[in-house]
């Protein structure tokens, strides 16, 4: 679970320092963003991005920070190339060893507003 909090606590700090890439004091508000958008964002902070295009067509990045491998996904692309999206969605996918059990993924969706865990099959969240 360090390794959850370490990698989501990495992303948040990309999130914040966009603003500060983009060389403004404020807080940038979009709308909507391109996958080359944010994959301007993550190599300008130094990350390797991986921008592919998903089943729907919509951007879809892979990319690697802390150790751990991501997924940004992409929701309400309702325009055409270069594709605008509305949303973002962060996920990543960890082998628990059995560690992870329901009641503890339970216990994490219970604190935690803007992130989930689920366990798989193969007991891997």
């Amino acid at each position: 679970m360090n390794a959850v909090r370490t990698g989501l606590a990495g992303l948040a700090l990309l999130l914040t320092t966009a603003t500060a890439i983009a060389g403004t004091s404020r807080a940038t508000v979009f709308e909507s963003v391109s996958g080359a958008d944010v994959a301007r964002i993550l190599t300008q902070a130094a990350l390797k991005p991986k921008l592919s295009i998903d089943s729907y067509g919509d951007p879809l990045i892979s990319v690697t920070s802390g150790g751990l491998l991501y997924e940004l996904q992409f929701y309400g692309c309702e325009t055409p190339e270069p594709r605008e999206c509305e949303s973002l969605m962060f996920s990543a996918g960890l082998e628990s060893n059995g560690t992870m059990t329901a009641d503890g993924m339970n216990h994490w969706n219970r604190d935690r507003r803007f992130t989930r865990a689920y366990l798989n099959a193969e007991g891997e969240y």
